[in-house]
C-alpha cells in the first residue's frame, strides 16, 4: 500500500542544518523558569556563581547556562581563586554576560 506525502515537495529540506547557531538571543525563557532567571540576573548587570544558583534551587545549573549560550547568549566563565574551608586555594567559575561590540554601557 503506497502512501502519500500530504507535504508538497518544495525542493528544500528545512531541516538539514549548517552547523551554525543563527538563534540570536531567543525569547523563549520565561521570567519563572530557570533560565529566565538566570538570564536576568546576568543582563541586570550581575554575576552568578554555581553556588548562588544553587541556593535558589537550580541544581542543573551548567546545564541551564549551555541552553542559555545554545540560544546566542555570549555568557562568560571566568575562573576566580578562592581559599576553601581546609586553607586550600581552588578556583570556582564567575558566570557574566559578555559585553558585545557597539553596546552601550
Amino acid at each position: 500500500m503506497e502512501q502519500k506525502n500530504s507535504r508538497p515537495n518544495t525542493g528544500t529540506n528545512t531541516s538539514i542544518s549548517d552547523g551554525l547557531n543563527h538563534a540570536r538571543h531567543d525569547n523563549r525563557f520565561s521570567p519563572a523558569s530557570q533560565c529566565g532567571e538566570i538570564l536576568a540576573i546576568l543582563q541586570s548587570g550581575q554575576s552568578i556563581t554555581h553556588y548562588q544558583a544553587a541556593q535558589m534551587g537550580i541544581m542543573g545549573f551548567p546545564a541551564r547556562i549551555s541552553e542559555l549560550r545554545a540560544a546566542g547568549y555570549p555568557i562568560i566563565c571566568t575562573m576566580q581563586p578562592h581559599v576553601n574551608k581546609h586553607g586550600k586555594t581552588v578556583k570556582h567559575g564567575i558566570f557574566t554576560l559578555a559585553v558585545e561590540k557597539g553596546a552601550i554601557a
